[in-house]
């Protein structure tokens, strides 16, 4: 009732659907000749929502569904991750036989993959880069990490072509609880740096 109340103040709802996840993670979807409103409103109607709620929601998101037209909302992560990426090549090699990539999945999980080719050059390269795209996909689709690193093992070793090694590390940060999880295979050990340290 709160948040019909609240958006009727923008313009007329007709429905309010106000969920939370297996995670407990809320989203707000509204419906009604109003919405149009509340997209002008933008950041200004989800701080007044958050205020009401007690939770940080996303900027409002028109949205076609089943159901319709409606605005969504989600529960903001409480965290944030800040990634930066940088490759060298080997001296005397025109390319790096490293790749890397970041991405936030629709849970709210921060992934950072990176992967080594074997060797340097375009071929370590291209090694590189089929890891860390096969694992972003399977990521994506919302396959455990090892399930995902099995199916890839089970796919290069399938490949016609003799040798084709790259190391992986996959860094899963949850954004809503602030753990992080790490998975290695073939590479070298990892060191976490701290403020202090």
């Amino acid at each position: 009732r709160q948040v019909r109340r609240y958006a009727a103040a923008f313009g007329w709802i007709d429905r309010v659907c106000a969920v939370r996840d297996s995670q407990g993670r809320l989203t707000v979807e509204l419906y009604g000749e109003g919405i149009d409103d509340i997209m002008k409103q933008g950041d200004g109607f989800s701080a007044g929502l958050s205020a009401l709620l007690g939770v940080t929601l996303t900027a409002p998101e028109k949205k076609k569904g089943s159901q319709g037209i409606h605005v969504e909302m989600h529960e903001r992560a409480p965290y944030r991750a800040v990634v930066g990426i940088g490759r060298q090549q080997k001296e005397g090699a025109s390319v790096s036989g490293d790749n890397a990539c970041y991405f936030l999945t629709d849970t709210g999980t921060a992934c950072l993959l990176l992967s080594d080719g074997m060797g340097s050059g375009i071929e370590a390269n291209r090694e590189s880069e089929t890891v860390v795209e096969l694992f972003e996909q399977f990521l994506r689709a919302g396959f455990p990490r090892i399930m995902a690193a099995r199916m890839i093992n089970s796919m290069l070793l399938l490949q016609p072509k003799e040798g084709m090694f790259s190391t992986f590390d996959v860094a899963s940060i949850n954004l809503y609880t602030g753990v992080c999880s790490f998975l290695k295979g073939g590479a070298s050990p990892t060191f976490l740096r701290r403020d202090t340290w």
